[in-house]
């Protein structure tokens, strides 16, 4: 998957992380956007509740991007699922230039979520060609 962007192209990146109960989906998008999804594998409705965690995109270990460019709003995105199922529970763009080929990372930091046990990486590997 693959799109052009800013004369570069954006190949997918994504990770995830399991717990006995959760999957949760990291992706970076070829239109430079972060969502996460997350599996309830468990045999019970759960309702999931998530603040936008601090976020920094780096490339060789230099931040090119940060949520700390972005007015801070503390919005809970909350997402109730059904058991066996999945569901986006946010989308979020990240604005930063890349004119510079290369491997990107998106490194999560400050994840709030309730409930607290659920796993969620702490960084997404990404290339721009």
């Amino acid at each position: 998957m693959m799109s052009r962007i800013d004369g570069a192209q954006v190949v997918r990146g994504l990770a995830q992380a399991e717990s006995q109960d959760f999957v949760t989906k990291v992706e970076v998008e070829p239109s430079k956007k972060m969502s996460i999804t997350i599996l309830n594998k468990s045999t019970s409705v759960q309702t999931v509740g998530m603040i936008v965690p601090d976020m920094e995109v780096t490339k060789e270990g230099s931040v090119i991007w940060s949520t700390d460019n972005l007015v801070r709003m503390q919005s809970i995105y909350e997402l109730e699922l059904n058991p066996k199922s999945e569901g986006k529970i946010m989308e979020l763009p990240l604005d930063f230039e890349s004119s510079d080929r290369g491997t990107y990372r998106l490194e999560m930091t400050r994840v709030v979520s309730n409930p607290h046990s659920l796993p969620v990486p702490q960084s997404v590997e990404f290339e721009i060609r």
